[in-house]
């Protein structure tokens, strides 16, 4: 999995509170039929004002979206 944040999304301290937020939230989400594939996560300005809860909820809504195009 790899986690892009931009100094546009802020100083380093909330680029890394960022990416270990996302990272619980992944370890969280039951990636049922998903591990083996790789995972780009592009953090974008407005990711800053984003609350946990809400980050892995759109999350947990991209991976479902995910399943259902896969072959």
């Amino acid at each position: 999995m790899g986690l892009i944040a931009s100094r546009k999304v802020g100083n380093a301290v909330r680029r890394n509170r960022l990416r270990r937020v996302f990272r619980e939230n992944f370890r969280q989400t039951p990636t049922d039929g998903l591990l083996g594939n790789d995972f780009l996560v592009i953090f974008l300005t407005e990711s800053k004002t984003l609350d946990p809860t809400a980050m892995g909820n759109e999350f947990a809504e991209k991976l479902a979206a995910a399943k259902c195009h896969r072959r």
